[in-house]
């Protein structure tokens, strides 16, 4: 049995052991605040750095696509024979003629205009013909030979 001596020692073991507890869940308390905190700033760089990786990812494929895409416009049979009939146009008239307009070359051509600009980027990188304003109209442009 519990004699009255021993119950104010019980009383203060049971303080000390409350307050061993309540110090104890305030300190959990801030553990899980702070793992909160840690798993949102985890979340956070996780979502920058995929979006980051989906960037770079994206224009890698979009630089190789257009590689790609000018590597086959430039190796079609049907382009060289275009440039090639341009080239050989211009020189036919070039005592007459400066150079032409792409609509005129469209029509040389017998192409649509949609088809005479995929045929922009093989003209400028031709060595035989430059491209530049013709004289007098700023906005159009005129193909010629270099």
């Amino acid at each position: 049995m519990m004699t009255a001596a021993s119950a104010p020692g019980l009383d203060a073991e049971n303080r000390q052991l409350r307050a061993e507890v309540e110090q104890l869940r305030e300190d959990l308390m801030r553990e899980v605040a702070l793992n909160r905190k840690l798993v949102a700033e985890f979340k956070t760089e996780m979502y920058d750095a995929l979006e980051r990786v989906n960037h770079v990812m994206t224009t890698d494929c979009i630089k190789r696509i257009k590689v790609l895409e000018a590597k086959r416009l430039e190796d079609s049979p049907a382009i060289m024979s275009h440039i090639e009939f341009l080239v050989k146009w211009l020189r036919d008239h070039e005592d007459t003629r400066d150079g032409i307009t792409y609509e005129e070359a469209a029509d040389l051509l017998h192409v649509v205009p949609s088809r005479m600009s995929q045929l922009k980027d093989t003209i400028t990188t031709d060595k035989r013909l430059k491209v530049g304003k013709l004289p007098g109209k700023n906005r159009l442009m005129c193909i010629s030979l270099a």
